[in-house]
């Protein structure tokens, strides 16, 4: 493993993440991907690792409502389709009041510079 990306992890994969990703219409699907293909591609105990999840709570931290709203219809779809089984029975509301507390809870206690970077 180097740099705490997986061994598993190919530049084939690399590629078509990325493609996947320039591809998202929307702050809600492209934080998705990004998220997906981070948890897939770094050993999240490793420094890298870490830095993605600094950068997915800044992409959190920073979203509009109405991002939020998205990423909450976005759970409803995957709910209904079977995916996920720890939210079903979520509504949009429930669950856009839970990504708001979140939002709100990452900008209460920041996101450390230190986080962000990856010698």
């Amino acid at each position: 493993m180097e740099k705490g990306i997986s061994k598993h992890w190919s530049p084939t994969q690399e590629r078509t993440a990325q493609s996947m990703i320039d591809e998202c219409p929307s702050f809600a699907t492209r934080h998705l991907m990004i998220t997906l293909r981070d948890l897939l591609k770094y050993d999240q105990r490793t420094r890298a690792g870490k830095k993605t999840v600094a950068q997915a709570k800044l992409r959190l931290a920073t979203c509009s409502d109405k991002d939020l709203e998205e990423l909450a219809k976005i759970e409803e779809i995957i709910c209904e389709k079977g995916g996920v089984y720890i939210t079903r029975g979520r509504t949009v509301e429930e669950s856009l009041e839970i990504l708001k507390e979140k939002r709100a809870k990452i900008r209460e206690q920041g996101i450390k510079r230190g986080e962000l970077e990856c010698p």
